[in-house]
């Protein structure tokens, strides 16, 4: 369908700042008539306080800013993520934040964040710099745009077919130069999961996702040359692998290939699992003395403790035979 553009009289992005947010909302929108189509957008190179920014594919996204309340309110006061009695003012300011960076990214403004029943996000993580990033789930309802407002940022969006092959969606480098944010691979394969455990049987899609978007997640789970919690493809590896697979025209690769090209680093992975595993184990059947300080009371506080029990005891079978 041809997107149709026109001015929805939207107000002006108040909320940047020149410091960077410690939180980025990232959403997963879908298509508003094909369920497993997602809405990816092309980033420009960027420099942040961090480093630079590569270019490449991903989910809609920024950071949260201090005003996302009074931006969705100059836009609708009466906006439904307002008024949801269910969502704390925290979840509010999260909603509103992705929606503001969808309609400014990608220039689709019919989009509706939806909650889950327990919580907003779909995902909530933090990386080790104290970094947190929110994973929202976004609906479509219409292809109707505005023109993009970041443009400096995003030069481009497209829909993307989770039943697709991914080095195939990527091999026309002129529609989709650059490659896909191995993250962003990631967490909408893990949204798009999350949302089935909430979705009715007959709507779930999880098990449509072509095996080639999941290499972003740990493989050959239960398989004994892996480690136990599967082998998770480091993400520079990841994306020779799928340049690798874009250049020879191969949409899918066997796990036996994957375990012969990542041979080293699985069996060193499995073995050091495994040793830490043993050594765990061993370390939770020794009695409570010989704990490490970290994991229990410090040894001299169990050794008073022990020989007061065991006075005690003592004190009492010696009483008992003196009166008898």
């Amino acid at each position: 369908m041809e997107n149709q553009e026109h001015d929805t009289g939207l107000p002006h992005d108040q909320s940047a700042s020149p410091t960077e947010s410690k939180t980025t909302v990232q959403v997963i929108v879908f298509h508003p008539q094909f369920k497993t189509q997602v809405l990816w957008l092309h980033n420009l190179l960027k420099i942040t306080r961090r480093g630079a920014k590569q270019p490449g594919w991903g989910n809609a996204g920024g950071g949260l800013e201090g005003a996302e309340l009074e931006w969705l309110k100059g836009w609708n006061s009466r906006h439904p993520i307002l008024t949801n009695p269910r969502l704390t003012d925290e979840e509010k300011a999260l909603a509103a934040c992705g929606l503001r960076e969808v309609v400014y990214e990608t220039g689709y403004t019919e989009i509706t964040i939806i909650p889950l029943p327990d919580r907003l996000p779909l995902l909530d993580e933090s990386n080790k710099d104290g970094h947190r990033i929110i994973t929202l789930w976004g609906q479509a309802n219409s292809l109707e745009r505005i023109p993009v407002q970041e443009s400096n940022e995003v030069d481009k969006c497209d829909w993307f077919d989770i039943e697709t092959p991914l080095p195939a969606l990527f091999r026309d480098r002129i529609a989709h130069p650059d490659l896909p944010y191995y993250s962003h691979v990631a967490r909408t394969i893990g949204g798009i999961l999350k949302i089935d455990l909430h979705r009715p049987r007959t709507h779930r899609i999880g098990h449509l996702i072509h095996p080639s978007w999941k290499l972003t997640l740990p493989i050959g789970e239960g398989d004994p040359r892996f480690p136990r919690q599967g082998y998770r493809i480091p993400r520079q590896q990841w994306r020779a692998l799928l340049e690798e697979m874009m250049k020879s025209n191969e949409d899918a690769i066997s796990l036996d290939e994957l375990y012969e090209r990542f041979r080293a680093d699985i069996n060193r992975e499995r073995e050091s699992r495994s040793h830490d595993r043993i050594h765990s184990e061993e370390r939770n059947a020794l009695p409570p003395l010989f704990l490490p300080k970290n994991r229990s009371k410090k040894v001299h506080e169990l050794l008073t403790e022990q020989w007061e029990k065991e006075y005690g005891e003592w004190a009492e079978k010696h009483s008992r035979s003196k009166h008898s």
